[in-house]
């Protein structure tokens, strides 16, 4: 299915918006630089070679700096506005007369998940490709995964994961890490899902549900043949979250996959 007319054209024109400004944005700097470059050069024996080198390096570092943070903030609001498709309401139109149909969905709603998962796709995909780099690039490369995992474009979403789990913060980097994993399960690739699973380093940031990612771990790795393994991985989990929802369903996978291998749980504790 297309993206709508309107999210097109709103997609299109933002994109052409931030694409002149940081055009702008760089020219600025770039002739801000010449120009600093050539008064220092003008200068340089009155200001003496070491303070030249001095002043030039924090001079540029500074100008950088600054463009980096415009960078960030025509990521960020790209982002937002890729977020607001993302989060649209879906209204069911189905069997309703079209001019009330089109009534409905006016505005910033979608008829259907397929149609506003291709909306958000389409607003985020280039936020991603653009200031990949920058924290709002990240985190639209991961809601470009899930989008795309919406819309069953699998292997497109396993490129998107993995390119915001490289360059996130330690959330999105976590958070696009065990959806990369639970992705490649679903696909029938355990192995390299047990791999990624392995990639999340401990301690794990706050907000992630680790105990869920060392379940489906658990999971990958039995899938993949690794029964022992995955017998430790759930034992561990029951044993040191033993409040959690998934403590009881692991114990009891343990238990059938020690007495399968003919091992004491006890004894592997």
């Amino acid at each position: 299915m297309t993206v709508p007319n309107r999210d097109a054209r709103i997609a299109r024109m933002s994109d052409q918006r931030f694409q002149r400004k940081d055009l702008k944005q760089s020219d600025n700097f770039q002739r801000t630089a010449t120009h600093l470059a050539a008064w220092l050069v003008e200068r340089r024996r009155t200001i003496g070679l070491g303070l030249l080198v001095v002043v030039a390096g924090v001079s540029l570092l500074a100008g950088l700096q600054a463009y980096r943070t415009r960078q960030e903030q025509n990521a960020a609001a790209m982002f937002a506005a890729a977020m607001r498709i993302y989060n649209s309401p879906v209204i069911e139109v189905a069997g309703l007369d079209a001019a009330v149909a089109a009534a409905l969905t006016e505005g910033s709603s979608y008829s259907s998940d397929e149609e506003r998962f291709e909306a958000a796709a389409a607003a985020f995909s280039p936020v991603a490709e653009r200031y990949g780099s920058q924290p709002s690039g990240a985190a639209a490369a991961f809601y470009l995964g899930t989008s795309l995992i919406a819309l069953e474009r699998g292997e497109e979403a396993v490129a998107a994961l993995r390119s915001a789990a490289g360059s996130g913060t330690p959330l999105v980097r976590a958070m696009s890490l065990y959806r990369l994993g639970t992705l490649q399960s679903d696909l029938g690739q355990h192995e390299e899902a047990v791999a990624t699973f392995e990639e999340l380093a401990d301690p794990v940031p706050d907000g992630f549900p680790a105990q869920e990612a060392m379940f489906a771990k658990a999971r990958a790795q039995e899938a993949s043949g690794e029964s022992a393994a995955a017998m430790l991985t759930y034992q561990r989990l029951a044993t040191e979250e033993p409040g959690s929802i998934y403590a009881v369903p692991a114990r009891t996978r343990a238990e059938e996959l020690a007495a399968r291998l003919g091992i004491s749980l006890d004894a592997e504790s």
